[in-house]
Formats: structure tokens, C-alpha cells, sequence
């Protein structure tokens, strides 16, 4: 009974797979031209990729040549250490202020030869003005000579005494005002060379409009020249100078003022 059931199964089973790829598609055979024509896009991607193999072998070789000179060279030491750097104050006034700032700023990036270039500025003496000697000034901007290895020994320029300050009554209108104030604010920490500088608010005639030329300008602010010891002797203009000023400044305006509407009609 056993071999009856398992001989029927077995011939189900038979019957089932013969069904089963009956339904099965069979694949189309190619011909030779159409085998040939694949082979060759086989082939073309095979010479792809050999080439891209090829050039990212040479990028490993080239890596491993870097990295293998990375490893024989020594590192670059400075010329000359900072211990052996100038004093960064340039103008020796006993502080790294905006005077010495603006030197440096000026002859950034510049080299013996360059009419820029300032030798007070090359702090490593390599004969150029580059980020080696601003970073050394940055490092210590602000502080006093006292505070700087490098200035120790360097004698400072004495200060031009108040007594030959000039008169900060810059417009000579008799008394420090607004009109005075905003002159030296708009000048202030910028130096001969700069578009900004006025020489009028340049009160200690060092060439810089700094701190001290403010401090001063503050001190006898809202004063009359009769007040001010630098005043005296000054001319002030009179109300009909001012007058005269203002007259003359009103006719300038309205004369660009005609121009401007000339150009318009056309």
C-alpha cells in the first residue's frame, strides 16, 4: 500500500514540474553578430575601469611619496627666534598703540626694495614685512614696553610737553563745541597718509591722532579760548567771518545745485 501511495506521489510531482516548465519562457538565443557587439561593450567598460584603476594607483604612489618625505624632512625652524626679534614699539612712545599699528599695517606684505616697506616694522629682520612680524605685534599690542622681552633696554622718546600743544579750538570760533568735537572724532586713530587725518586735531603733532590728542581736546572741552593756556594769542573768527563762510558755502551750493538741474534738462 505504501509503494502504491509513494509511486502516486512521485508521479504527481512528475506531472507538476512538466506543467511548471511548460509555462517557463525560454530564453532567446543570440547570434554571433549580437554576441560580438556585446563582448565589445564588455570589453570597453574592462578598459574603463582598467583605467581608472591605473590613475588611482598613481594617486596611492604619489600619497605614499608624500607621506614617506613628510617623515625624512625637518621642521622648519624661523630664521631668527623671537628672542632676538625688535622691539615692536615703533615709534618708542613706551606702548603698542594705533601709531604703531598704522606703521605696520602699511607695510604688510612688503619687502626691501618696495617704497612701502619700513624697516622699524621687520620685527625678524628677514628683510620682508609678512605675518611672522604681525603676529608678533598682535601678541603684544596694548601692552607697555615694560611687559615686552624685546623692549627691555630701549630707550623711549620723551613726550612732546602739553605746554607746545596746539590749540584745540579747531575752528577758531572762540570756544570748544560739537562743531570741534566732531572734527577730531572723525580723525580719530588715524595718522599722516590716511585720507581721515586732519593735522588740526593732531593736537601733539606727532603725526597720529591718538588718545592723547583726545584727552586732551576733552580736558577744556565746552571752555573758552580765554580758558585754554594753547588759545592764547589764537585769532578767532569774528561773526562776520562766519557770516562770509556761511555765504560762501550757501553760493557753492547753489551753483552744483543749478549744474545738477542743467544736466537734467538735457
Amino acid at each position: 500500500m505504501s509503494i502504491k501511495r509513494n509511486t502516486l506521489i512521485i508521479s504527481l510531482i512528475a506531472i507538476f514540474c512538466l506543467l511548471f516548465l511548460k509555462g517557463v519562457p525560454t530564453a532567446k538565443a543570440l547570434t554571433i553578430d549580437e554576441l560580438n557587439t556585446r563582448a565589445g561593450q564588455l570589453q570597453t567598460q574592462l578598459n574603463q575601469l582598467s583605467s581608472q584603476i591605473s590613475s588611482l594607483q598613481t594617486q596611492i604612489n604619489q600619497l605614499k611619496a608624500d607621506i614617506a618625505k613628510l617623515k625624512t624632512e625637518k621642521p622648519i625652524t624661523p630664521v631668527v627666534p623671537e628672542t632676538q626679534y625688535a622691539c615692536p614699539d615703533i615709534d618708542r612712545s613706551g606702548k603698542l598703540d594705533v601709531k604703531d599699528f598704522y606703521v605696520i599695517s602699511r607695510a604688510m606684505n612688503t619687502c626691501k626694495g618696495n617704497s612701502s616697506y619700513n624697516s622699524r616694522a621687520d620685527f625678524d629682520g628677514d628683510g620682508c614685512i609678512t605675518d611672522t612680524d604681525y603676529n608678533f605685534f598682535t601678541k603684544y599690542y596694548g601692552k607697555n614696553d615694560s611687559e615686552i622681552p624685546q623692549c627691555k633696554g630701549v630707550v623711549i622718546v620723551t613726550p612732546v610737553s602739553e605746554d607746545s600743544y596746539t590749540c584745540p579750538d579747531i575752528n577758531k570760533d572762540g570756544k570748544l563745541d560739537v562743531a570741534d568735537f566732531y572734527i577730531v572724532s572723525r580723525a580719530m586713530n588715524t595718522c599722516k597718509g590716511n585720507s581721515s587725518y586732519n593735522s588740526r586735531a593732531d593736537f601733539d603733532g606727532d603725526g597720529c591722532i591718538t588718545d592723547t590728542d583726545y584727552n586732551f581736546f576733552t580736558k577744556y572741552y565746552g571752555k573758552n579760548d580765554s580758558e585754554i593756556p594753547q588759545c592764547k594769542g589764537v585769532t578767532t573768527s569774528t561773526l562776520e567771518d562766519m557770516e562770509k563762510m556761511m555765504a560762501s558755502i550757501a553760493e557753492t551750493i547753489s551753483q552744483i545745485t543749478a549744474g545738477v538741474q542743467e544736466l537734467l534738462r538735457r
